[in-house]
């Protein structure tokens, strides 16, 4: 299963993430990351957690875009309506 960030108009089309060095792999410092995509099928398993592949437009520290941007996220990093939900499956945007 995947989950693309702007498939329902009705709701918030784009997710705006700002992430710690340690809730994403792999990079150097923060990451703010506008998220357009994320996948569910095949979680990493590190430090004994999930983590999902994510992709969106980076955004620098004064808000404009630096470009594409891939990176794995710690699962209790993304917000509800961006990540799995272990009772129902994958949560929608909230």
């Amino acid at each position: 299963m995947t989950y693309d960030a702007d498939e329902n108009g009705s709701k918030q089309a784009r997710r705006l993430l700002r992430l710690r060095e340690n809730d994403y792999r792999f990079g150097a410092g923060a990451l703010i990351l506008r998220v357009e995509h994320v996948s569910v099928d095949a979680p990493m398993i590190d430090e004994g957690e999930p983590w999902y592949r994510v992709r969106g437009i980076e955004i620098t520290g004064s808000g404009h875009s630096r470009g594409p941007r891939e990176a794995w996220v710690r699962a209790r990093s993304l917000p509800q309506g961006l990540r799995p939900d272990d009772a129902n499956g994958f949560a929608g945007p909230s």
